[in-house]
């Protein structure tokens, strides 16, 4: 009998514990999401990233994980995800893996701005301070907010002019600490007010961490101090410009940053440095580009696509000014989609000078194509013609001809 009464007691206590965690559970099958953190160290298995996150003890509102994967995070909703880039409590204000991550919603990477709040005072009468905030948009954000009061003393915080959250005690200390999703406008006032029992200890005292997936500005007037600091600031964006054929999708990693219009032009911003980019379209070879974002300059991108037809992806460029009656030279950078077997190029509507591949000057056959042989590798091609007697535009076709290892042709016009 004793002993079927501490089994009760242990199974009991299991209970509690497990109702009371404040600590993620990782399920051990991983669920992809839209919403997940990117790890900066790559180092951080699956296994390592889970026993620490299986530690972290974020107080109340635990985010739920829906999986870890290779160094990525994954949450059930964006809600769970802005969680884990608040502050873990009023003793513990930091940011888990000290905020050595990239976050991606349902946009794909986005920018996240964390702002650290804190309000303290110590004389028996309220003040308050209004805290502006401007965003680009309207939209959801979200706020951890945490009391330490002595007695006699007291927090609140209100969303334009809707209070949300209150905490105040008299002999006894009222403390408390809650996770609110809050709609904030693109220009916003959160409201902070404190009150405190007259003399130290009792001390009303306030923490919060905003976390609002945009770029944000701030400043706050008031009567009541507020110490601000940002936790979390996203990396700082240039503009690129991408040029391709209309309707093609273009995706970093798996996900769609956005597809060309109908003249082929796709503007977007992504952070600075070196991102890899896929070029997708139906009916033609993806193909994989690297582009260096800086804050000097905007940067391009020129992107032909080679239709399934074709064995080659080919970008061209004229060199220098072109003038009636002399040599003009066309540059082209030839890419074979798999090795290109027996290759010839041909070209029609112009009188051709001299061809030259890797440097060398290919000699005309007698059906007037010029034999590269196989290709495997990127190579540059260079074409000097004869232009016209006159100006105006002139048209003319280059032709590129191979067959695969399996004998099937292949034309690139």
């Amino acid at each position: 009998m004793i002993k079927r009464s501490i089994l009760f007691l242990l199974l009991l206590c299991c209970v509690v514990g497990s109702v009371n965690a404040t600590t993620p559970t990782v399920p051990e099958t991983c669920t992809a999401t839209d919403f997940y953190v990117v790890l900066d160290d790559t180092s951080m298995t699956t296994e390592l990233i889970t026993a620490q996150l299986e530690t972290i003890d974020f107080n109340v509102a635990t985010p739920s994980v829906s999986g870890v994967e290779n160094n990525r995070i994954y949450f059930s909703s964006k809600s769970d995800l802005a969680r884990f880039c608040a502050i873990l409590s009023y003793t513990n204000p930091s940011i888990p893996f000290s905020g050595a991550f990239s976050v991606y919603t349902e946009d794909g990477f986005t920018p996240v701005s964390v702002l650290k709040i804190y309000g303290t005072y110590a004389p028996e009468a309220w003040v308050y301070s209004d805290l502006t905030i401007n965003s680009s948009k309207s939209q959801m954000a979200y706020i951890y907010s945490q009391t330490s009061n002595g007695q006699y003393s007291g927090d609140s915080i209100s969303n334009n002019g809707v209070q949300f959250f209150y905490y105040s005690g008299g002999s006894t200390a009222v403390n408390g600490a809650q996770y609110d999703e809050i709609v904030l406008l693109s220009n916003n006032v959160l409201t902070y007010g404190c009150k405190g029992g007259g003399y130290d200890p009792r001390v009303g005292r306030v923490m919060s961490s905003l976390v609002v997936f945009d770029y944000i500005e701030y400043e706050y007037s008031g009567s009541l101090t507020l110490t601000l600091t940002e936790l979390y600031t996203p990396p700082e964006q240039g503009n690129i410009s991408i040029y391709a054929t209309a309707g093609t999708a273009v995706y970093e990693s798996s996900y769609l940053l956005g597809t060309t219009d109908n003249g082929g032009l796709l503007d977007i911003q992504l952070p600075m440095g070196e991102h890899t980019l896929k070029f997708v379209k139906e009916g033609y070879w993806d193909v994989l580009k690297t582009v260096t974002v800086s804050a000097e300059n905007n940067s391009e991108i020129y992107v032909s696509m080679a239709p399934r037809n074709a064995i080659f992806q080919v970008e061209k460029e004229f060199s220098g000014n072109i003038y009636p009656n002399s040599v003009a030279r066309l540059s082209m950078d030839v890419t074979p989609v798999k090795t290109a077997y027996a290759t010839k190029l041909r070209v029609s509507g112009v009188e051709v000078n001299k061809v030259y591949y890797q440097t060398q000057e290919l000699p005309k056959t007698a059906d007037g194509s010029h034999i590269i042989g196989d290709m495997s590798s990127p190579q540059n091609i260079v074409i000097d013609f004869k232009t016209t007697s006159s100006w105006g535009e002139r048209a003319f076709t280059v032709e590129l001809s191979a067959t695969d290892i399996e004998g099937t042709a292949y034309t690139n016009l």
